[in-house]
């Protein structure tokens, strides 16, 4: 839950009662605010005594009446009013954009120091040492991820002839993948918007995306052989997760974002970039590095719209490489959400290429994927639409595929009968 304004703060809530806070002892602590500092090194204080000889009174002033989006934007302590200076030139403008991006990422650095069960799983099950008690611990601090492990392991998935009741039971007989996969789940599923937001949202879409992109991504990662297809299938789950977190906090602004979409169709990049100095690609990236996720992870959530940015590690560039062509192959979380399809077939080819992917293969992905991403779903019991929406959303696809294609052959037709027709020049030279 999240209260932003002149003061500011989260609370990480489970089963509707506070786990955590970014509140402390007084009033600064914690987040960037209007006029207040959130938390700072206490070395800052005596720095302001010691050095530049505030008094005690003074100090507090300027702690709790001077300081935050005021005091570094110069303009005012309300966001919405330093919003409407972000594109000012000179000195105004640079303090606007710089109280912005500090609220922002202070907002989500403390996000992702909240209670993060995902990260602590995903942590041991990578580690070769770790055993079943030792994930079984982690899960039983989290109540919610506990009581969905022991559902599922009980269903009649699994077959079982007497109930399981222990965590540490259902990690053996699930198995790492399926604790992965349901630990990611509980994690990015579970986070939903208001329910005003999420009448205006496509939220069932938004999660088809999540789901298609983790299903394509590891199907592509085993077609070409890469070493480890699911952790290509952890980056198609995780690599939008900075549009969610923008649409929990920045909510009505995000409704914008949706609007230039639709009236733009130059794609979700375009338009997060003219609201903002920063994309979801960026807050993603961010909340990533406060989870401790590999920098691996992290480079694909902010690089998965781009792959023109060599990582340092080739192998980064490789995953990267089958996250954004998944991400461009899976149906996309709003309308428009790239610049078009021609773009779209362009964009896939680049990567397809670059991860040594034939188009027979690619061909086999996509067949395979949508049925996959259907049972998935279904597995972790969430509400993505019914397979005839599923198959809808296909098919309508399919049908601007096929338009785009046939616009491109009437075009190529036309440019080939311009230039039939034109009589050839020769040039004549008298000796």
């Amino acid at each position: 839950v999240a209260h932003l304004g002149s003061g500011a703060s989260l609370c990480a809530m489970r089963d509707l009662e506070s786990v955590a806070t970014t509140m402390g002892f007084s009033a600064l602590d914690g987040l960037m605010m209007g006029t207040r500092t959130g938390a700072l090194d206490p070395g800052a204080v005596l720095y302001l005594m010691e050095i530049e000889k505030l008094s005690l009174d003074e100090v507090g002033q300027l702690l709790y009446h001077r300081s935050g989006l005021l005091g570094v934007s110069g303009i005012s302590p309300e966001p919405r009013r330093i919003v409407e200076h972000e594109a000012d030139e000179g000195e105004a403008g640079e303090r606007a954009r710089l109280a912005l991006e500090l609220y922002v990422r202070r907002i989500v650095r403390e996000i992702g120091a909240l209670p993060q069960t995902m990260a602590t799983v995903l942590k041991v099950i990578d580690n070769p040492t770790a055993g079943t008690d030792e994930i079984a611990a982690i899960i039983n601090r989290d109540v919610a991820l506990t009581t969905r492990v022991l559902k599922m392991v009980n269903s009649v998935r699994y077959g079982r002839s007497r109930k399981v009741a222990h965590v540490s039971e259902a990690v053996r007989v699930m198995g790492f993948n399926s604790i992965k996969v349901l630990t990611l789940s509980s994690s990015v599923f579970g986070i939903r918007p208001d329910d005003e937001l999420f009448q205006q949202l496509n939220i069932k879409r938004i999660w088809r995306h999540f789901i298609e992109t983790a299903i394509v991504a590891r199907n592509i990662a085993e077609e070409i052989d890469y070493r480890d297809p699911e952790e290509a299938f952890i980056a198609g789950l995780l690599h939008d997760i900075g549009i969610v977190i923008m649409m929990l906090h920045f909510k009505r602004d995000y409704l914008t974002v949706i609007e230039k979409l639709n009236d733009q169709q130059s794609g979700i990049i375009s338009a997060e970039s003219e609201l903002w100095m920063f994309t979801h690609c960026d807050v993603g990236a961010a909340i990533a590095e406060s989870w401790k996720l590999p920098s691996r992870m992290v480079h694909v959530i902010k690089h998965h719209h781009d792959i023109t940015s060599p990582a340092i590690i080739p192998d980064d560039d490789i995953l990267n490489a089958i996250i954004a062509a998944a991400d461009h192959i899976a149906l996309g979380p709003f309308d428009h959400y790239t610049s078009g399809v021609e773009d779209d077939i362009m964009f896939i080819q680049t990567a397809r290429r670059k991860i040594d992917l034939n188009h027979d293969a690619l061909k086999n992905v996509r067949k395979k994927s949508l049925i996959q991403s259907i049972e998935l779903a279904d597995y972790l019991e969430l509400d993505a639409g019914d397979i005839i929406e599923v198959l809808a959303d296909a098919n309508d696809r399919l049908a601007d595929l096929y338009f785009s294609l046939e616009q491109i052959l009437i075009e190529k037709n036309a440019l080939e009968n311009r230039l039939a027709s034109q009589t050839p020049t020769t040039a004549v030279t008298s000796i």
